[in-house]
């Protein structure tokens, strides 16, 4: 078991090629569940091990995982890279673990495709990625949404970040307002508004970046009392300059 008690020493993730992620700049009071949720984008599809070799206990004695196979695990494999042509050119129907809206009678935001996150139950995991090419001297990520079934008090979780880069948040406004139906499938659904969201290109941005989707927020700790669904999203126009 891992214990949640601080460590003399943070543990260190190292990546089968190379790569070693530390946490040394966040002092020595940083337990091992904090080192495995670094904010720290790691490299897909790579398989990762935690060495603890530098963690003592007070008497000077070395850490020893009582489940060794626990502190290995492999990343996700490599999100797509799309186009920033507000996914024109995509021709599958699923895309980076979202869906692709085609038909004329979708609520289509522009052009003739969208990509749709729909509502899911209260509690299951939402997990979007998407890869992003960052030009040269580009300023600005930015892209047009509207929730689908929104509720009173639910807001969107966006993370992004270069690989090897620290990942920033956005978060977009996915509450209820005067909202339009539409037809998604052949099942009815409630429309926010268009919204516009942009965010600038962190600092430590390389030639691409992942953008991820994490699903709905509520606010004021009400945990979705009362709402069956977290609200779905549609999202287009995606891109970098």
């Amino acid at each position: 078991m891992w214990s949640s008690e601080p460590l003399s020493a943070p543990p260190v993730l190292r990546a089968a090629g190379g790569d070693v992620v530390t946490a040394e700049s966040l002092g020595s009071g940083v337990n091992l569940a904090y080192v495995l949720n670094l904010p720290v984008l790691r490299r897909y599809g790579e398989q990762y091990s935690v060495d603890i070799s530098g963690v003592r206990d007070l008497a000077g004695n070395g850490a020893v995982a009582s489940v060794p196979d626990n502190l290995a695990f492999t990343t996700r494999p490599l999100p797509p890279l799309v186009a920033s042509d507000g996914f024109e050119s995509v021709t599958d129907t699923m895309l980076g673990g979202a869906q692709i809206l085609s038909d004329p009678a979708d609520p289509i935001i522009s052009g003739t495709r969208s990509l749709y996150v729909p509502p899911v139950p209260l509690g299951t995991s939402v997990l979007v990625a998407l890869r992003l090419a960052i030009p040269p001297g580009a300023t600005t990520i930015s892209f047009a949404y509207r929730s689908v079934n929104p509720i009173a008090i639910a807001s969107g979780q966006i993370g992004y970040a270069s690989v090897g880069g620290v990942t920033r948040g956005l978060d977009l406004d996915l509450r209820s307002a005067a909202t339009p139906t539409g037809v998604i499938a052949g099942t009815q659904v409630m429309l926010g508004p268009v919204t516009m969201a942009s965010m600038t290109p962190p600092p430590d941005a390389t030639d691409e970046i992942v953008i991820h989707y994490l699903g709905a927020n509520f606010y004021n700790d009400c945990q979705g009392i009362g709402f069956p669904q977290q609200p779905g999203i549609i999202i287009d126009d995606l891109r970098a300059e």
